[in-house]
């Protein structure tokens, strides 16, 4: 699952944590559209403060409240927090901005009606479509391989039930001796390593050696986002 900084105010949410601050208080206060909207307005005011106050802050949250691990709070926040306090500071608390963003963060302000918007094309569909009919030449192959994530940094033997969202990897607070150690092929809660993707083009390979193309959808980056 990739991780964003948006997960993390979701788990500033439902914490139990004793609120130590306003801004801490206001984010477990947040129980309709309008004590949202409130929100919204003391992260503002945060973020007019400064960007690099921002991060620290909210950093200090993500940590002491255990929403991650200190690496990957110190890291997603050090890299989404500047566009957040960006469009923190611009932000209409009362505009149809600020309601979806409540969607999206607490699932308040739900209710919103879809704002209607038309999409003009150049010109008219056609009255009569023209029909494409088979000519009888060979069936094209095609390979379609989606959202592959591969992961260079795949290390076999590496932790594969971390606490991060991401495993089979070294990190510097990995244990010496894994629960359970990452396989040769990958594993469920990790991006795949680069002999899985290789074995998999070489079974393709065998079983169709003349395919046409080679497609592809979705992303490929790895989700290790925090440390990118």
């Amino acid at each position: 699952m990739l991780l964003s900084v948006f997960c993390v105010f979701h788990l500033f949410l439902t914490s139990t944590a004793a609120a130590a601050s306003a801004f801490l208080s206001a984010a477990q206060s947040v129980t309709d559209c309008t004590s949202c909207l409130d929100f919204l307005g003391t992260l503002r005011e945060i973020a007019r403060e400064g960007t690099d106050p921002f991060i620290a802050n909210l950093t200090s949250f993500c940590v002491s409240l255990h929403a991650e691990d200190p690496d990957v709070c110190t890291g997603i926040i050090a890299r989404e927090g500047p566009i957040l306090a960006h469009d923190l500071r611009q932000i209409n608390t009362s505009g149809p901005t600020a309601l979806r963003l409540c969607d999206a963060l607490f699932g308040q302000c739900v209710d919103r009606p879809v704002r209607p918007f038309t999409v003009r094309f150049p010109k008219p569909a056609p009255a009569h479509p023209k029909v494409f009919t088979s000519r009888g030449r060979p069936t094209v192959r095609v390979v379609h391989i989606s959202d592959v994530h591969i992961d260079r940094m795949y290390t076999v033997g590496a932790e594969a039930n971390c606490t991060k969202s991401i495993c089979c990897r070294e990190f510097d607070d990995s244990p010496a001796v894994p629960t359970v150690p990452a396989g040769p092929n990958g594993n469920v809660r990790c991006d795949p390593p680069v002999t899985l993707a290789d074995s998999m083009l070489a079974e393709v390979e065998r079983l169709h050696p003349r395919f046409s193309r080679l497609t592809g959808d979705g992303t490929c980056a790895r989700r290790i986002s925090w440390a990118l």
